[in-house]
């Protein structure tokens, strides 16, 4: 139990009218971003590959999904807005990711590219599913939250 004294008032003489000392459980000024943070370290981008990305909300609360992709040279890039995982449901990310990486590498590019995938939903409730299709054979990708 932590507390804190403050004095109030004063009649210009420097005598206090009072004082009060609550108490409180916890440190102040710890804050932190409840969300989910998956990094999944491989994506292949080319002729005959495709992504599937889904994450699961499993909370009652819906939150916007961002990402940063870094190729193979180690450049990154922002994707300020990959989608919304909606409340209590599986929200593909696939179509929003490929987006960000055309609009950050342009529009041929090939290569790998790993990401770290941010969604303002509590982290508990959250589970990240990626894998990639190459000539219809899908490879699982395991990631942060699916390779526990």
């Amino acid at each position: 139990m932590k507390s804190l004294t403050y004095n109030y008032g004063g009649n210009g003489s420097g005598a206090s009218l009072g004082a009060a000392t609550p108490s409180f459980d916890d440190d102040v000024g710890e804050w932190f971003l409840n969300g989910s943070i998956t990094k999944v370290g491989y994506m292949p981008y080319g002729t005959g590959i495709s992504r599937i990305v889904y994450i699961t909300n499993r909370s009652t609360q819906s939150g916007t999904v961002s990402a940063t992709a870094f190729n193979e040279a180690g450049t990154a890039c922002t994707i300020a807005s990959v989608a919304t995982a909606a409340a209590g449901a599986v929200t593909g990310l696939s179509a929003g990711l490929d987006a960000g990486v055309k609009a950050c590498y342009g529009d041929d590019f090939t290569g790998k590219v790993a990401f770290e995938i941010t969604a303002n939903i509590p982290a508990t409730s959250a589970e990240l599913y990626s894998a990639y299709n190459v000539s219809g054979n899908r490879v699982s990708v395991i990631n942060n939250t699916n390779g526990k």
